[in-house]
């Protein structure tokens, strides 16, 4: 089983991903062969992740990725290191044809093997929709009833990949949408393997995000404004039931569980693996913006029929305000 994680040599964030690391090792029994794709980690960071290995048969190899930062430019708040994904090909061992890409803030908690072996011979990914906005996947130039998915946990087909993420159809991809991408590498992952209907799509369990523990399946999708989103009520309630991969992406439902008293329902879970590998003494701030504070304790306190169309109207006028 082949697992490639994205860092930089921000300290939290390699904490952080030796948790999901030996979260991976924690659930699953085959031989792992986990590849670090970095930019500006020292010999020092390389040993304490190789650590987490330790005492196992899995191997890692580090992937030096920052002459690839500035192969691409756009005009966001994120760092370049997100964009080295699209240059898996260039980056990888050229046997690797399939492989697992996970954010570094994910916490797998059940086998990968059911996962990792789905078929994607004919397809580039198998991904998890994720619910954004019907219209804004119109900017992108996708339908609004296409899938949308999140790129924190994708099944990558190596060759297919490539083949479909080509530097024409980057670029031909960033000149037309170019000025409406808001997330970077994975809008331009949406727009490329939607249109061409390159991908697989995997059941919720495998991506599980923050506001799906705070939001019942109909206030979900009228917070997001997603009605076309690609799962059931059931296969919600299924995926927050049995969760396989934990998710601990930026949101204004909870404080990330590295922070300090972290509401998440697998913020223990975090702490506990934390633990183990004596990651115990690190504990961050809260990065939540003020505006976000408010809305989960107002949401916390408020019937939904109140609280939802309170935040969405301030989600309004909060971009309106930063349009102008």
């Amino acid at each position: 089983m082949n697992i490639c994680y994205v860092i930089n040599n921000n300290k939290k964030f390699i904490h952080i991903l030796k948790v999901s690391i030996a979260s991976v090792l924690k659930n699953n029994i085959r031989k792992i062969n986990f590849y670090i794709l970095y930019d500006g980690l020292t010999k020092e960071d390389k040993e304490s992740i190789k650590l987490v290995i330790n005492n196992t048969n899995s191997e890692i190899s580090f992937i030096d990725v920052s002459s690839y930062l500035n192969s691409i430019h756009l005009n966001t708040e994120w760092s370049n290191i997100v964009n080295v994904r699209l240059f898996l090909r260039e980056l990888l061992p050229s046997d690797v044809e399939k492989i697992l890409y996970l954010d570094s803030d994910t916490l797998v908690i059940d086998t990968l093997d059911d996962l990792y072996d789905t078929d994607i011979t004919d397809k580039a990914v198998a991904v998890v929709a994720d619910t954004v906005k019907d219209t804004f996947k119109k900017k992108l130039g996708l339908r609004e009833d296409d899938v949308y998915f999140n790129s924190g946990v994708i099944l990558i087909n190596v060759k297919r990949y490539s083949y479909f993420l080509s530097m024409a159809e980057i670029n031909e991809t960033i000149e037309k949408y170019g000025r409406h991408i808001k997330y970077p590498d994975q809008d331009l992952l949406n727009c490329c393997f939607v249109k061409h209907n390159e991908y697989v799509l995997l059941s919720l369990r495998y991506n599980v995000l923050p506001p799906y523990f705070m939001f019942e399946y109909q206030w979900l999708i009228k917070y997001k404004e997603s009605k076309y989103w690609k799962y059931t009520e059931n296969e919600y309630k299924s995926a927050i039931e049995n969760p396989s991969i934990i998710h601990f992406a930026g949101s204004f439902c909870y404080s990330r569980p590295w922070t300090k008293k972290c509401g998440h329902p697998y913020a223990g879970k975090f702490q506990e693996i934390s633990n183990k590998i004596k990651m115990d003494g690190y504990v961050y701030k809260d990065d939540r913006n003020v505006r976000q504070r408010i809305q989960a304790v107002l949401f916390s306190r408020l019937p939904k029929a109140i609280i939802v169309p309170l935040i969405c109207g301030g989600k309004v006028f909060y971009e309106k305000r930063n349009k102008n």
